[in-house]
């Protein structure tokens, strides 16, 4: 074999292997126990992505929530959103406080549901959530919104919902 041939069959075997560990529509976002994340959206994109297939409205690590966030409760809501589909926009950096930032992200929302199975229509089309971050030992968590606060989002192709 070639060499031209031989590392064009290695730099194929790796595509191959790259593209399969990415998440694909239909696949879970991976649990990460650290966060090695070196930009907000990153973090935003790893938690949009575990919020996504369920795991924040069914139970957030507490691992996850020490590496990933600032809240000192894990979320719990009886009730989730059910979207369409989630943007993540560009962090924007505070020029005020050092180290902070924030990333919106926007959902178009189908309904709202919960662990009964009932699914009801979603009074408004799009949601629209700014989380804060701070980085703290070179690593970006997010401040805000409170554990409390937060509504998880759970993508419809994930589950299958009957009454959408």
């Amino acid at each position: 074999m070639s060499v031209r041939r031989h590392l064009g069959y290695w730099l194929g075997v790796l595509f191959v292997t790259l593209a399969s560990a990415a998440p694909t529509a239909l696949e879970h976002e991976p649990l990460r126990f650290q966060n090695s994340f070196r930009t907000p959206e990153e973090v935003i994109s790893y938690y949009c992505g575990r919020d996504a297939s369920g795991f924040v409205w069914s139970g957030l690590l507490e691992v996850e929530r020490k590496a990933f966030t600032f809240w000192k409760d894990l979320p719990e809501q009886d009730s989730f959103y059910v979207a369409q589909k989630y943007e993540i926009a560009s962090a924007r950096l505070d020029s005020a406080v050092k180290d902070e930032a924030s990333v919106e992200v926007t959902y178009e929302l189908l309904g709202v549901a919960d662990a009964h199975g009932t699914v009801v229509p979603a009074q408004e089309r799009e949601r629209r959530v700014v989380f804060r971050l701070k980085k703290e030992r070179g690593a970006w968590k997010i401040l805000s919104p409170e554990a409390a606060s937060i509504a998880p989002v759970v993508l419809a192709s994930k589950f299958q919902f009957a009454n959408l």
